[in-house]
């Protein structure tokens, strides 16, 4: 069924509602895993892939993020099956915040590099002048450029790769964390004071 614009602005406010609207239509999309027993950064991997599509899908998702309202799929719905993953894996309630924002910070930024692209694409080759050069330049004079040109990811793959070593990053700081902190309770252990006519 078709709405004229005219006839749609009688029942809301203005364009920052219509893409609210939208948005919060298209979070109801977002196919969120199931809450299973993956690794916590393979879940949050499949739920980046998810949000990615959602914000391909509707680029207004961007700029126009909406908790929406109760009864329906929304923001904060998404948001806190992400921190369930996160604090059953033994994240503490800030920790799991700060990892969701890194992410969404990074799914954001992948995301508009990408529409940035595909919007350049439609006008000609964004990378045209680089592709030039290369092809001027001898292969010995920058091999691993022309051996890369051949193998270039796309952009599912280069996502991908993003997502993985941003969550393998924040896995080698929790361990380092956890090394850090052992040695510390053996030494508190170890100066508490003897208690009298104990041998301890």
């Amino acid at each position: 069924m078709k709405v004229s614009v005219q006839a749609l602005y009688r029942h809301v406010s203005g364009r920052d509602e219509v893409l609210k609207l939208l948005n919060r239509q298209a979070l109801s999309t977002m196919e969120v895993p199931p809450l299973d027993r993956r690794h916590w950064s393979e879940w949050l991997l499949d739920y980046a892939r998810a949000w990615r599509a959602v914000l391909l899908r509707c680029p207004g998702n961007i700029s126009h993020v909406d908790i929406g309202g109760p009864g329906s799929p929304t923001s904060l719905d998404n948001a806190e099956r992400a921190f369930e993953v996160l604090v059953a894996a033994g994240f503490s309630d800030m920790e799991a915040v700060e990892v969701f924002h890194l992410l969404a910070r990074m799914i954001f930024g992948l995301v508009t590099g990408e529409l940035e692209y595909e919007a350049a694409a439609r006008v000609g080759n964004p990378y045209r002048r680089f592709y030039e050069e290369l092809a001027a330049r001898r292969p010995d004079e920058v091999p691993i450029m022309h051996r890369l040109s051949l193998v270039w990811p796309g952009p599912e793959e280069t996502f991908d790769e993003a997502v993985r070593t941003l969550l393998a990053g924040v896995a080698a700081r929790r361990r380092s964390r956890r090394r850090v902190a052992r040695p510390r309770l053996a030494r508190k252990a170890l100066s508490r004071p003897r208690r009298a006519g104990s041998g301890i």
